[in-house]
């Protein structure tokens, strides 16, 4: 057990250590920008706007909604999503064909990352730290987004902060980590 955790730990400070080595780079094919400001939209944004135009039924843009489900009155838990073995919910989600291999590992990895999200507000342990606006884990200001250019979050008290930036982690971010494992 201490073997197991002292392995752990050390494997965890070598990818702190390679992730402040090496800068952030976008792997696959790079394409050419095809809108102004591509670069500053989130990729939740990204991926409510590439499922836009699916024929799928989808909540939430996103989350593929089954047949059998509607608006009327729950009775037994028969539109709740069914838990699995392992406890956790499942939710099945649509991919359109158009996207490239590549693009499509790109967006399951990042529904994988955003798996362990929830909306609940938490009593977080900040370690004595600033909010952080430019943390990989913000959100941008469209995210969620039901009409085009509306924003769902303005950051406060500067509604101009930049958010949602996803080029790697922040100084703040590094430093928290820096603090948890007292580095």
């Amino acid at each position: 057990d201490l073997l197991t955790s002292c392995s752990s730990f050390l494997l965890l400070l070598l990818l702190l250590g390679l992730s402040q080595a090496f800068p952030v780079e976008e792997e696959g094919p790079q394409e050419e920008e095809t809108q102004e400001g591509e670069d500053t939209v989130d990729l939740t944004t990204r991926i409510l706007s590439a499922n836009n135009g699916s024929e799928e039924m989808l909540l939430g843009g996103d989350i593929l909604v089954p047949k059998d489900r509607n608006a009327m009155k729950c009775w037994y838990n028969s539109c709740q999503w069914g838990k699995a073995s392992n406890g956790y919910v499942v939710i099945p989600y649509v991919i359109g064909r158009e996207f490239t291999s590549y693009e499509r590992g790109t967006i399951e990895g990042a529904m994988r990352a955003f798996s362990a999200y929830n909306f609940q507000k938490q009593d977080t342990n900040n370690l004595n730290t600033p909010y952080d606006y430019s943390s990989i884990m913000h959100y941008g200001r469209y995210a969620f987004a039901v009409a085009s250019g509306r924003e769902t979050i303005t950051p406060i008290p500067n509604p101009n902060v930049q958010i949602g930036q996803r080029q790697g982690m922040s100084s703040w971010d590094i430093r928290r980590i820096n603090l948890l494992y007292r580095c």
